[in-house]
């Protein structure tokens, strides 16, 4: 009796495990292909980040991140394409032949969707606070990890919905949503604009291993100072603490447009000096 339980199991066990890879075998998982990888790239797995190579296969519940200096373009159908931009983090959440979903917890990314290909795409931000849908056409997204977004629409529709309502895009329009604050839509700037307030306005020198540098630019622009992101408000302001190096400085702001057209100012040098010289005093002689 054991015996034919045993026998009955493993035949059951053994008809899963064929059903399965034949399952598979007619209906593949649905991925997104990375077409193209410059730079490093990796997919989280088991809490261990794991470089990625051009020609790989991601899968829904992926989560990827794109390191500073390096992009990604994802393959989407046939002709339709996803490029996650530098500093990027993404979590893919969903795949299937007619829709893609994507959180997209900070950073940037450009989709570039064909028209009448019955494929939908939607992209929210970390907190789900705001989510972005397009059908076709291109658009651009950034995300903060504040939960701001902005999004633009170079060509096609682009919708933009949070707890505000749900707004609509149209080619040469930019909207920004952030939590606790309505939805704001303009038109999109052409050539990005870079203000510095700097703290010193010729070659400085100091003590201090600290800066404070603020300024502004247009909506939605991601700003770096020497390649590294801070943050704007909902009016592209920004105020930054820059740690300092001893010796000579040169600080790089670079601001960069939702639609990719950058903006770049070099600050007048600092020199940081915190050695304390040695003073030697000599006492022999001073009570005669």
């Amino acid at each position: 009796m054991l015996k034919r339980v045993i026998i009955i199991t493993l035949a059951i066990l053994v008809f899963v495990i064929i059903s399965f890879f034949v399952y598979r075998l007619i209906f593949p998982e649905r991925g997104l292909v990375l077409a193209s990888l410059e730079g490093i790239v990796e997919i989280e797995s088991g809490g261990v980040w794991i470089p990625l190579r051009a020609g790989d296969k991601i899968f829904a519940n992926s989560r990827i991140r794109v390191k500073e200096d390096s992009v990604v373009v994802l393959k989407v159908g046939e002709d339709s394409f996803i490029k996650v931009e530098p500093g990027s983090e993404l979590l893919l959440q969903e795949v299937s032949g007619d829709k893609i979903k994507a959180k997209l917890e900070e950073g940037k990314l450009s989709a570039a969707l064909k028209e009448g290909a019955g494929l939908l795409v939607q992209v929210e931000t970390g907190g789900g606070e705001a989510l972005v849908e397009s059908k076709g056409g291109e658009f651009t997204v950034a995300a903060d990890s504040k939960g701001s977004l902005t999004v633009a629409a170079k060509e096609g529709e682009v919708s933009l919905a949070n707890q505000s309502g749900v707004t609509r895009i149209v080619p040469g329009e930019v909207a920004m949503v952030a939590p606790d604050k309505p939805m704001m839509k303009s038109k999109v700037s052409q050539n990005v604009f870079l203000d510095i307030k700097w703290p010193w306005p010729a070659a400085a020198r100091t003590n201090k291993r600290e800066v404070l540098v603020s300024g502004s630019t247009a909506v939605g622009a991601v700003v770096t100072i020497n390649g590294v992101r801070t943050d704007t408000d909902f009016n592209g302001n920004f105020v930054s603490l820059v740690p300092l190096q001893e010796g000579r400085n040169i600080l790089i702001v670079t601001a960069e447009g939702i639609l990719g057209d950058r903006k770049e100012v070099v600050s007048p040098e600092i020199l940081v000096d915190t050695i304390v010289p040695d003073i030697e005093i000599k006492t022999r002689d001073l009570w005669k």
